[in-house]
């Protein structure tokens, strides 16, 4: 991917047509967003069973009788990682 992204730039460093350049920026700037959003979520399966088992560790957790544990899960279980 990181060669694909160099070979982008440099296509896009000799081109002059300023519509293919805007297309080729806008290809550079995805393949980049897609290579971030694919680390965080490698960070994220790794680091959430470390978190949860913190939690689970620490006892009683409860605010207004629903355990953190929920209440850090839940919202995360909504973020869809490929």
């Amino acid at each position: 991917m990181v060669q694909e992204i160099e070979a982008l730039q440099m296509k896009l460093d000799v081109t002059e047509d300023e519509d293919e350049q805007r297309a080729l920026e806008e290809d550079v700037t995805g393949k980049i967003l897609w290579l971030c959003w694919c680390g965080i979520c490698a960070e994220v399966d790794e680091l959430l069973p470390k978190v949860v088992d913190y939690l689970r560790r620490e006892g009683n957790l409860e605010v207004s009788g629903i355990t953190c544990l929920g209440i850090i899960i839940i919202p995360i279980g909504r973020v869809s990682c490929p």
